[in-house]
C-alpha cells in the first residue's frame, strides 16, 4: 500500500484524518539487547491513560506517528525517548521549519506501594510563521494503584511556553477512585473528576475514554465529574453506564470541541458555567475469546451555556460494534 504526496506539505502524522491511501503502522524494530529496543517508522504511541498521547482506537482513522522511538528497560523501570514528525514542509522543495513532537516518558512499576508511577517531559514545536506557532513544554506525573477492593489513579500536567507568540501557562488534573464488588458476577463503580485550564493544550489524547462517547468536548477550559458503572452479569454479558456533568472553568472563554482548539460557541452569549450532561450506556457480549460484540447509545442534555449559545440541541448517538482480536 502506497501514498504519494502531491503537495509540498505532508501532515497526517498524529492526525485522525487521512484522505489518502496509506498505512496505519509500518515500522522497523530492532532489539539490540534485552533492555534496549529502537523502532523507526509510522507507529502508535500510547502512554498512561492516554490523557495526552493515545491511539484513539474508536476512530475510523486511528492515530499514529512518523517517529523514531528508543526504549530502555531495567528491572521495574522503562524509559521511552521519541521524536515524531508531525508536519513535513520539505517534501519536494524547501519550506518553513517542520512541526515536531518530542518526548521522554518513564514508567516505574511496583514502587512505593503503587502499581505504576510515571513521569514525563514533552516538547511541541512548530517554527513556521512569525512569531512561531508553537513552542510548548508539557511535563507531569501519573500514579495508579489498588488496595483491597479499592483502586485509584491520578495525573497532573503542567505546560509553559508560547502559542502564536503569546506566553502560555496551563495545567490539567485528572483523578478516579473506584470500588470493585461482586454483584451477579464482577462489577465496579467509580467517581471521576477532571479539570483543565482555559489555555491548556491537550496534545494527542484519546478523549473518547474520559470525556464521553459522543466526542463533543475537548480537554480545555473544562471541569467535570463523572460516575462510571461496569457490571458483568456473567462471563458473557456486561453492561457499562457512564454519567458526565460538564462545566466551563472561565466564563469569558468558550467550551471547546473534541480537537481542543475550536470553540463550541462564542463564549460571550452566556456567563453560565454549565455546559451540559451526557449519559452513555453499552451492552457487551463476548462471543468467544477472540470475538466481542457491543451496542449502545449516548445522549446529551444541554446546560444553560449550550442552550444560549447554540439553542436547545440534544445530540443522540447509537452504535453497534464487532471487535475481533487475533
Amino acid at each position: 500500500v502506497q501514498s504519494v504526496p502531491t503537495a509540498q506539505t505532508q501532515n497526517t502524522s498524529g492526525s485522525l484524518f487521512d484522505n489518502s491511501l496509506s498505512l496505519h503502522q509500518a515500522y522497523i524494530s530492532h532489539r539490540f539487547a534485552d533492555s534496549f529496543e529502537m523502532k523507526l517508522g509510522r507507529q502508535e504511541l500510547v502512554y498512561g491513560d492516554e490523557l495526552l498521547i493515545g491511539s484513539v482506537g474508536w476512530s475510523n482513522v486511528g492515530r499514529s506517528f512518523d517517529a523514531l522511538k528508543s526504549s530502555v528497560s531495567y528491572e521495574a523501570m522503562q524509559l521511552d525517548l521519541f521524536w515524531a514528525k508531525i508536519t513535513d514542509r520539505n517534501i519536494s522543495s524547501s519550506g518553513d521549519g517542520d512541526s515536531d513532537f518530542l518526548g521522554a516518558y518513564s514508567v516505574f512499576k511496583d514502587v512505593y506501594g503503587l502499581t505504576s508511577l510515571d513521569f514525563y517531559l514533552l516538547f511541541s514545536r512548530d517554527p513556521s510563521g512569525t512569531p512561531n506557532l508553537i513552542h510548548l513544554y508539557t511535563y507531569g506525573s501519573r500514579l495508579k494503584s489498588a488496595w483491597n477492593s479499592m483502586d485509584y489513579r491520578a495525573e497532573i500536567t503542567g505546560q509553559y511556553g508560547s502559542m502564536l507568540g503569546a506566553s502560555q501557562s496551563a495545567f490539567q488534573a485528572d483523578g478516579e477512585l473506584g470500588y470493585s464488588y461482586d454483584w451477579l458476577h464482577k462489577s465496579r463503580a467509580s467517581l471521576h473528576l477532571l479539570y483543565a485550564s482555559e489555555d491548556y493544550n491537550q496534545l494527542y489524547p484519546t478523549a473518547h475514554k474520559w470525556l464521553g462517547h459522543l466526542d463533543l468536548l475537548g480537554r480545555r477550559n473544562i471541569m467535570a465529574s463523572a460516575i462510571h458503572f461496569q457490571n458483568w452479569l456473567n462471563e458473557k454479558w456486561g453492561v457499562l453506564v457512564d454519567a458526565h456533568e460538564f462545566f466551563r472553568v472561565q466564563t469569558d472563554k468558550p467550551a471547546y470541541k473534541l480537537n481542543g482548539s475550536t470553540g463550541l460557541g462564542t463564549g460571550v452569549a452566556s456567563k453560565s458555567r454549565n455546559i451540559g450532561t451526557e449519559l452513555d450506556a453499552s451492552l457487551i457480549y463476548k462471543i468467544n475469546e477472540a470475538l466481542t460484540t457491543s451496542g449502545g447509545g449516548s445522549f446529551f442534555l444541554p446546560g444553560t451555556y449550550i442552550e444560549r449559545e447554540l439553542g436547545d440541541k440534544k445530540p443522540l448517538k447509537a452504535y453497534i460494534e464487532v471487535v475481533a482480536r487475533f
